[in-house]
């Protein structure tokens, strides 16, 4: 069975070489109005203490929507994937990154880094699968911007999609020193409730403007969630579930079937009576069957619609059908 997790771009903060300081990161998400996609930017201020051609950070963003684009002190610069680079001295890349990266797996040549982007969503990513830039920078601080547009992640595993904005911010733990961070949240197009893993904002409010400043890090990711809301009679359909759906059904189906043997006569066979001996118990398994398709449909489109081969229960009919014509020929006797 597929996964119910529709994962959307994995993004984090830069790997920083160990040759520079990164004093501050700002990011900066706006959301569009349909919370399919978010403008995110990323501004790094950081200071090296040398002059000359160099690798400051390597980018790490797969699945994005649109381009990448890296600017240095305004300047846009051409980012380039490690992997597509044949002549880049790869040791030496290692070796100016030796604090964000390690072996984590002794029997991988590749230098590889866990990164989170969720509680349960663990990578480990690989020095070849990341972006960079070579430029040249003089001794003292620098800006270097990144612009990128992310796709949402979409978890379908209940009856509601939750969907949610990921970016991971574990590697700023492997940074030379962490000095602040800021996480600016724009909502102005999006006009539902929305909740957060970072607190109650520094200023301003989640389904607007939100800005939170943090000295150290806050946390291994960012996660912007949307939770739909649905109403009154979705919810009470998911309170019953398939099984409440189809316990009703089966109390007002068996309820008219005994009060149809309590009213006929013994002796003979009555139709109608054996023909609820076969459609009551097949009832009861179409409804376990359909009743996720009903619930989906009372949601809407943000259903999960995640349920799993629920059209096997029918291969129960051989079994539930002469228990259940067994509990009614009790009920006969008894009559």
């Amino acid at each position: 069975m597929a996964s119910p997790v529709w994962p959307g771009t994995f993004s984090c903060s830069a790997f920083s070489s160990q040759n520079i300081d990164v004093l501050h990161e700002k990011i900066t998400i706006t959301l569009d109005q349909e919370f399919h996609t978010a403008a995110f930017v990323v501004d790094y201020l950081i200071e090296t203490p040398k002059d000359g051609k160099q690798i400051p950070l390597l980018f790490y963003a797969q699945d994005y929507w649109g381009d990448f684009k890296v600017w240095v002190d305004g300047i846009e610069t051409q980012i380039l994937d490690i992997s597509g680079e044949p002549y880049l001295n790869l040791t030496s890349v290692e070796k100016n990154f030796q604090n964000s990266f390690e072996e984590s797996f002794p029997n991988e040549k590749r230098r590889t880094k866990p990164v989170l982007w969720s509680e349960y969503d663990r990578y480990s990513c690989s020095i070849d699968e990341l972006k960079y830039f070579k430029t040249d920078l003089t001794q003292g601080k620098h800006h270097i911007l990144v612009r990128y547009s992310a796709n949402a992640w979409a978890d379908n595993s209940d009856w509601i999609s939750n969907r949610s904005f990921r970016y991971s911010l574990s590697p700023a733990r492997y940074w030379k020193s962490f000095r602040g961070l800021e996480i600016s949240l724009n909502a102005l197009e999006f006009d539902f409730p929305l909740k957060t893993n970072l607190g109650e904002p520094t200023s301003g409010k989640v389904d607007s403007l939100a800005v939170w400043e943090f000295q150290k890090l806050p946390g291994d990711f960012i996660e912007i969630q949307y939770l739909p809301e649905i109403n009154w009679f979705a919810k009470l359909m998911i309170a019953l579930g398939p099984l409440g759906i189809a316990g009703i059904l089966a109390l007002i189906l068996i309820t008219l079937h005994v009060r149809q043997i309590k009213r006929r006569p013994s002796k003979g066979n009555n139709k109608i009576i054996i023909a609820f001996n076969f459609l009551v118990p097949l009832s009861i398994l179409l409804a376990l069957i359909f009743s996720p398709d009903l619930v989906d449909f009372l949601i809407g489109p943000e259903a999960g619609r995640y349920h799993g081969y629920t059209f096997l229960a029918i291969f129960l009919y051989p079994v539930l059908l002469p228990t259940y014509w067994l509990a009614m020929v009790l009920v006969k006797s008894e009559r």
